[in-house]
């Protein structure tokens, strides 16, 4: 199945045609052929995702072939890959090359873990904040949590807040979770292979 961008291209590359074909001053055909095209995409059963990436994902853009798939198929517009503002925080100057083409969702900043320039400022969901935490992490039980598990958790609350629909992780942690995450909140987690292959069998359909 083609994508919306393809199709559309393909209306414009043959407008010429219809022009020849009816005649320059048979507009009326013009338009039908237009509006027939629009209509039908309107129809079709598109799935375009939006899908949040974790630092992981980023560090293994090369290496890992499923992560690779993934950006292949954005290339085609299957979906689009979104990176919340935990990424190049915790990527190193390096490998921000990496994201840096990826539009980024910014979460509510939180001392010592945000970028001040890539975070909104104000009152949080600190509810969602806490209670993703104790899925994802109960052995913490109201502890202060590391870094890392902080981190993971403003990943994984700015992703739902921005109502994003796949998020992607190695993370054993989460990934352990996913269960909980999706029964509770409505956050799906896979892996870089499980979200290649979900995208591509939802544009079967």
């Amino acid at each position: 199945m083609g994508t919306p961008f393809v199709i559309t291209t393909n209306i414009l590359f043959n407008l010429k045609n219809v022009k020849k074909n009816f005649g320059s001053g048979c507009n009326f055909g013009l338009y039908l052929f237009i509006f027939l095209n629009i209509f039908l995409i309107m129809l079709l059963p598109w799935h375009n995702f939006t899908i949040t990436l974790d630092t992981m994902c980023f560090i293994e853009k090369y290496k890992d072939e499923n992560i690779i798939k993934l950006f292949e198929l954005q290339s085609k517009n299957f979906r689009s890959i979104i990176k919340t503002d935990v990424v190049d925080t915790e990527l190193s100057d390096s490998s921000k090359e990496k994201s840096k083409d990826v539009p980024e969702d910014l979460g509510v900043g939180r001392i010592g873990h945000s970028r001040t320039d890539h975070a909104v400022t104000g009152d949080g969901d600190d509810l969602l904040f806490e209670n993703l935490m104790k899925i994802v992490f109960p052995e913490t039980k109201g502890e202060p949590p590391t870094t890392q598990k902080t981190r993971d958790v403003m990943a994984l609350t700015t992703h739902k807040q921005k109502d994003r629909e796949i998020f992607v992780t190695k993370d054993k942690a989460i990934c352990r979770a996913k269960e909980k995450l999706e029964e509770q909140y409505g956050i799906k987690v896979m892996s870089p292979t499980e979200c290649g292959e979900y995208v591509v069998e939802q544009n079967k359909k």
